[in-house]
């Protein structure tokens, strides 16, 4: 009987974690590095990634190495915009992430 319940456990188990297994491969990320025109890394530059449906605006900030990460997007065309201050605004519009692609759009201001 305990056998039983076990085995009814861990199907339990296995039957919750699947759909999350399925659902984070639905999603990729852009990824990449702001710098100036010397090479040297941005810090602090402001990252706005919007579908261009307008429905999804994900925004962060570059690190110490000038890299940024956006995580958890489904797949769609985007619109990218960088801004930092005493930099030239860049944009970048309908970059491409296909269902659970990983891409990099490096930025030079």
């Amino acid at each position: 009987m305990l056998g039983a319940a076990w085995l009814a456990f861990v199907g339990l188990i296995i039957a919750l974690a699947l759909p999350l297994a399925s659902h984070a491969q639905d999603t990729g990320y852009i990824s990449g590095t702001v710098t100036d025109k010397s090479g040297s890394a941005v810090v602090g530059a402001e990252v706005v990634i919007t579908n261009t449906a307008g429905s999804l605006t994900r925004t962060t900030t570059t690190n110490a190495d000038g890299a940024y990460v956006v995580a958890g997007l489904p797949g769609a065309s985007y619109n990218i915009s960088v801004t930092a201050k005493g930099f030239q605004k860049y944009s970048a519009t309908n970059v491409v992430l296909d269902v659970a692609q990983k891409i990099r759009v490096d930025v030079q201001l």
